[in-house]
């Protein structure tokens, strides 16, 4: 039997946002499996779909945001659904940005 974990009081499954390329969805794929078979949580997929933003998209939707476009205001009542990114890559000009 797989448990759900609770966020802010609310009882969900383990969110796990999917990026939409090959190695992303494998290395998902192995962190459900560990997830669900040893560890014993439940495990759900979000994604969005292949876009220029997409690694920013993961970012708000991590925060609890309905994509990065509509991401201001007051996020305190906002329960996240997705609370996993992995295989996450930033352009170049994202990391020279943040020296």
């Amino acid at each position: 039997d797989r448990s759900n974990i609770t966020v802010y009081g609310t009882s969900m499954p383990l969110g796990v946002w999917v990026y939409d390329w090959p190695s992303a969805k494998i290395v998902s794929e192995v962190f459900k499996i560990v997830a669900e078979e040893v560890l014993g949580y439940n495990v759900m997929f979000h994604g969005g779909d292949l876009s220029a933003a997409q690694g920013y998209t993961a970012i708000a939707a991590l925060m609890g945001c309905p994509s990065i476009f509509s991401c201001d205001g007051d996020l305190s009542s906002v329960v996240p659904v997705n609370h996993v990114a992995l295989e996450a890559w930033s352009h170049k000009s994202f990391m020279r940005s943040m020296e």
